[in-house]
């Protein structure tokens, strides 16, 4: 774990760029340095994912399903939505090397990702730092990471209110992962304005069904549809989601601290609901998808926890989000305070984020150095 561990604290270090004053005469210099610091580790993560072997979950599923496959035919014969697999017989065209395969998909997850933090981040650095900790900077990425990529792209098209280009991303990123086809709803919560009141209303009515939810969601959804198993994929993607019930890797102590999380952390976005409003354009917005996603969450926490990959995309705001609540404080000390808790709330996560897959993730090995062990 000292790979994942070292990663951390040194981009940590790097975060103390973003707190220059403005008015500083080196200020310019210092914005500089930080996008080169951005740039050298966006390459870096790109390269560790490309050359990532036997690392990561589901390595088998998509290595064979690269591996095994060269005509078109054979491809479209193994259930993965068209555009992953478009992805997958296109390279597969001009090489058999699943390292370059890894090393363009990783180009096309990270950097969207990278392009997302640097625009709608008022510390870029910092939200970087909490990239790597909570998704380990997606090195180890499966296809719907694609998804929730392309998504986030889509962000400044909601902003501007282009209707024809958001709705063109997520056409595109339902055909890398059909749970992002729900992200549709975001443009129409992304500029309503919901008071804080509101938002505890929803709130209620999300831990209502949070636990009642186990009893009505099967027969809700299974009774929608059960008539379009056959005819639709999205729809038998629905059912297996719903009849699976919850996610196999998901540890009781991982819900437990998961819930409380949350439970902790939320309080926090509504008191400093206006603060945060007022620190860019954008904020609004991404509290309002950043919100939704935890409400919808807790919906279907304790019934249908696989149902909540229908907003990872949102939930990642949460790494765009959380620094900024260093300018909700006027006092030095209490700044200094919250960055150091950020610090060790990252560490905390990444250990999560690590541990119930230690078996794949530890020893980090690369295509350069590694033995033979069982993947799941």
């Amino acid at each position: 774990m000292i790979f994942y561990f070292t990663f951390a604290c040194i981009l940590f270090l790097f975060s103390s760029l973003d707190f220059v004053p403005s008015y500083k005469k080196n200020y310019q210099s210092i914005v500089i340095c930080r996008n080169q610091v951005i740039l050298f580790f966006t390459i870096v993560f790109i390269t560790l994912g490309g050359i990532r072997w036997l690392t990561g979950t589901d390595w088998n599923s998509y290595f064979y399903f690269f591996s095994n496959n060269s005509t078109w035919k054979s491809f479209t014969c193994h259930g993965f939505e068209l555009g992953y697999t478009l992805l997958n017989y296109i390279i597969k065209h001009f090489t058999t090397s699943y390292t370059v395969f890894l090393l363009f998909f990783h180009f096309f997850v990270i950097l969207p990702k990278v392009f997302t933090i640097k625009k709608l981040a008022v510390y870029p650095l910092l939200s970087f730092f909490l990239y790597w900790c909570f998704y380990l900077g997606e090195i180890v990425a499966v296809r719907n990471a694609l998804g929730v990529s392309i998504l986030l792209c889509s962000i400044p098209s909601i902003e501007k209110r282009n209707k024809k280009t958001f709705f063109l991303f997520v056409l595109l990123a339902t055909s890398i992962h059909y749970s992002c086809a729900f992200w549709i709803v975001s443009y129409f919560i992304y500029h309503k304005k919901i008071s804080k009141e509101n938002w505890i209303i929803i709130y209620l009515i999300a831990f209502f069904f949070m636990f009642l939810g186990k009893y009505i969601y099967p027969y809700v959804i299974n009774g929608i549809f059960k008539s379009f198993e056959t005819k639709n994929e999205i729809a038998r993607k629905i059912l297996i989601y719903t009849n699976s019930y919850n996610d196999p890797t998901s540890t009781l102590l991982k819900q437990i601290l998961s819930i409380v999380k949350r439970m902790l952390v939320l309080p926090f976005f509504f008191i400093f609901y206006s603060s945060l409003v007022k620190q860019s354009k954008y904020n609004r917005g991404l509290l309002n998808l950043y919100l939704f996603g935890n409400a919808i969450y807790f919906m279907f926490f304790y019934s249908l926890q696989q149902m909540n990959r229908l907003v990872i995309a949102n939930i990642f705001l949460e790494v765009i989000l959380l620094p900024e609540f260093i300018s909700c404080f006027k006092n030095k000390a209490a700044k200094m305070l919250f960055i150091f808790l950020l610090f060790f709330y990252g560490i905390f996560k990444l250990f999560m984020a690590i541990t119930p897959f230690s078996t794949v993730l530890v020893p980090f090995y690369t295509i350069f150095n590694y033995q033979y062990r069982v993947m799941i």
